[in-house]
This record gives structure tokens, C-alpha cells and sequence, in this order.
């Protein structure tokens, strides 16, 4: 399958959305050869996983809508990988749960931020020096109904998450379609 479908939540029966492999190669790998498995595995693209996406194309007759990320989104992945630091994306989690057991467990110290992406997400910025593996598994015992996943600047194409992938198609409740010229954004970060 050379095609990531997204879920955009707007109605039920649900509403797929297609991000083709080869535009998510060109906007996050250069190009460069990479399976879609693998670059859902780099990046956590599990699922729920809040995404910002711009319209490219729909076909009103078959009602098949292609997106891209949008530019927002590709430059936040992009920060990501230029900043030396792991990151670790836990997911089915509020807030104030992370900050709770970040505290209860002494692993604020090894924490030098906590970004939300949308209600349920959130990017922990590990410190410099700080391996995110290890903190997965001690985040994970006090979290168990989380999906936790490490992201590493350097790492190749290797899956280092707890959650395990059912298939390729991420269904995205949190998903939000930019239109090529006209903005909707919700929410305090553009994601729903």
C-alpha cells in the first residue's frame, strides 16, 4: 500500500482523506527511498495521531480528497529532527496525568519540555544526553493505557514503540484539512 488514509472525523460513515506515500517521502525524506511503514514507525504516525494537512486535490465524483502535510506540520517534524534531542509522543493521556507521574516518578529531571499536540498527545522533549527508551519503559508501568513511541533524530527506519501498528491506515479523529488558500484552525496548536 502505497497510501496513508486518514480519518478526518467530520462525519459517519468516516471520511478518508489519502496522503500518498511518495508526497510524504518529498516532504519529510527528500525524496528519498523509504517504505510508508517505516516512515509511520519514524515519526509515530500512530493512531490518533494529531496531524495538520492542506488539501491538494478532490474529485467531487468519487468524493477522493489527496492532502499533504501542511507547512506548519512539516516544519515542526522538520525542528525535530535538526534538534539533537529524543522525543517521546504519549498518547490517550491528559495532560495533567503526564505532568503527574513526570513528578511522581522523579523523570521531570530528565524532561526539558512537554508540548501538547492536541487534548490526548503529547511530545516530551528529552535533555541532552537523555535516552527516551528508558524512560519509555518507566513512563509506561505508571501509564498503561497510553501509547508511548521515541522518536530519535539519528534513527533509521527501526520502530521503538510500545504501541504496536495494525495496519498502515492511521485514523485520525484529531486530523485537520488546511485548503490550499483559506486557513481553519481549532484549537490552541491547529489541531482539533
Amino acid at each position: 500500500m502505497n497510501t496513508l488514509l486518514i480519518d478526518i472525523g467530520l462525519e459517519d460513515p468516516p471520511f478518508l482523506v489519502m496522503l500518498r506515500a511518495e508526497r510524504l517521502r518529498a516532504q519529510l525524506f527528500d525524496g528519498v527511498r523509504i517504505s510508508l511503514q517505516s516512515m509511520i514507525a519514524k515519526y509515530g504516525l500512530l493512531e490518533d495521531f494529531p496531524l495538520e494537512l492542506r488539501t491538494t486535490s478532490y474529485n467531487e465524483a468519487d468524493r477522493k480528497v489527496e492532502v499533504d502535510l501542511s507547512d506548519p506540520q512539516r516544519e515542526r517534524f522538520q525542528e525535530w529532527l535538526r534538534l539533537p534531542f529524543d522525543r517521546i509522543t504519549i498518547q490517550n493521556v491528559l495532560y495533567s496525568e503526564v505532568m503527574n507521574v513526570l513528578r511522581e516518578t522523579g523523570l521531570d529531571r530528565d524532561i526539558a519540555a512537554v508540548e501538547s499536540l492536541s487534548f490526548g498527545t503529547h511530545s516530551l522533549v528529552c535533555k541532552l544526553g537523555t535516552d527516551g527508551r528508558g524512560l519509555v519503559r518507566r513512563l509506561g508501568s505508571q501509564l498503561k493505557a497510553a501509547k508511548l513511541h521515541v522518536f530519535h533524530p539519528d534513527s533509521g527506519d527501526r520502530d521503538e514503540s510500545r504501541a504496536q501498528f495494525r495496519d498502515i491506515n492511521l485514523k485520525s479523529k484529531s486530523a485537520n484539512i488546511r485548503a490550499p488558500q483559506h486557513t481553519r484552525k481549532s484549537g490552541r496548536n491547529g489541531t482539533a
